[in-house]
């Protein structure tokens, strides 16, 4: 199941006013890591993927390899413009899988699902448009999915996350008032949005 904007959702690449890459430490995994390694790309990328593309301290299959941030705390391989150097020079196939996933949350467990992270610009301003009705639809995924069924849930994860997504189904109210809703139930603070 995915939310019903999932399918709209189009990157706001410079037009963003908070970038996905700004103080977010990329991971690679072992095989983005040696095919980042060996790719074919101009001297200026390629000195900034041997300066800034380290081997963590205790790497896995899954997290094998890091960006670091140059001297201002961004990606290195971001350019001024906003967009992926990266990207832009040899491809998107070529980019760190949690790159090209974000907003994109894939989950296998405990139930097949695929949500847009909030922390996205793009994603946040679909949800708060006046005419917004929230739903699910069914949609086939091609993700490489990790297995994430050792992740340790709340005992009562599917009843409250079940309770929430109903709140922002039944279509009662805007998104915010519905989000209100959600932090109600679980005995949260209200949210408030400013529209600047």
């Amino acid at each position: 199941k995915v939310p019903n904007y999932y399918k709209d959702f189009h990157c706001k690449g410079n037009a963003c006013r908070s970038c996905c890459c700004q103080g977010w430490m990329v991971t690679l995994t072992q095989d983005e890591y040696f095919m980042l390694m060996d790719e074919d790309c101009s001297k200026k990328l390629k000195d900034k993927i041997e300066a800034y593309v380290g081997i963590l301290p205790h790497p896995s299959k899954e997290a094998y390899a890091r960006i670091n941030y140059d001297y201002t705390g961004q990606c290195p391989l971001r350019l001024e413009n906003g967009y992926c150097g990266l990207q832009v020079e040899c491809g998107e196939d070529k980019i760190a899988s949690v790159c090209r996933y974000y907003p994109r949350a894939p989950h296998l467990y405990p139930y097949p699902e695929c949500s847009a992270s909030n922390s996205c610009e793009a994603v946040l301003e679909s949800l708060v448009k006046d005419d917004y009705s929230f739903s699910f639809e069914e949609k086939e995924l091609s993700f490489l999915f990790s297995n994430d069924e050792n992740n340790h849930y709340p005992s009562d994860f599917i009843e409250v996350s079940g309770k929430c997504f109903s709140i922002m189904k039944d279509g009662e109210g805007n998104v915010l008032s519905r989000l209100n809703r959600i932090c109600f139930e679980l005995g949260m603070k209200y949210l408030s949005i400013d529209n600047d």
